[in-house]
Formats: C-alpha cells, structure tokens, sequence
C-alpha cells in the first residue's frame, strides 16, 4: 500500500484488508476529520456513488491549518460486503466510471 504521499487519484483498492488499510491510513493522517455527504446514489447492481466534502486537519498541523476537498468514493459490493472503493477529486470523471462499471455489471 502506497503511503498518503504516494496515493494517486482514481486508486482502487480491493478485497476487505486492501480497503480497510486504505481507510485507516487515510483517516490516520488527520488529527480532526469533518466530512459532509453531499450526494450519495445507488447505481444498481451493487455499485455506490458518493460525493463528500472534508474538512481536516493534518496530524501536526497548526490549529487554524485546515484543508477542505471534495472527493468521490465508489463502493462495489457483492452480497453486501464492500469488495472495491475508488477514491478520486475529479468528480465528473468519477461518476462516468461508476455508471459505467454499473452499466457492465448488470450486462453480466
């Protein structure tokens, strides 16, 4: 797994340790973590889309040294169990590629 530094937008990590290590190191570089749900969709076939606004802090940072983002995650899940997150800043980009991957999935 890359380090915080090293992760590049679009990475999509998969099976439960890949994705769980990445949440855990994301969350882990903050020292105060806000994040607004801006907009959430159900894609079909098993595909999530979400939009989020995070304001942080980073571990070590000046109290007033915040950081605000806009980042899209999409969940894939098979039998209710998450088994890929992509995380990207490119919104529109993001959301071509769920409703795409939404599109193959329910073709079979």
């Amino acid at each position: 797994m890359p380090s915080g530094r090293e992760l590049e937008l679009g990475a999509t990590f998969a099976g439960v340790a890949a994705i769980r290590e990445f949440l855990e190191e994301w969350r882990g570089r903050y020292e105060d973590y806000q994040a607004e749900l801006v907009e959430a969709l159900d894609l079909g076939s098993g595909v999530g889309f979400a939009v989020s606004r995070e304001n942080v802090r980073l571990v070590g940072s000046m109290v007033d040294a915040r950081l605000q983002e806009v980042w899209t995650y999409t969940f894939a899940c098979v039998d209710g169990v998450v088994t890929r997150v992509t995380a990207s800043s490119k919104i529109d980009e993001a959301r071509a590629a769920a409703e795409h991957v939404a599109r193959e999935l329910a073709d079979g």
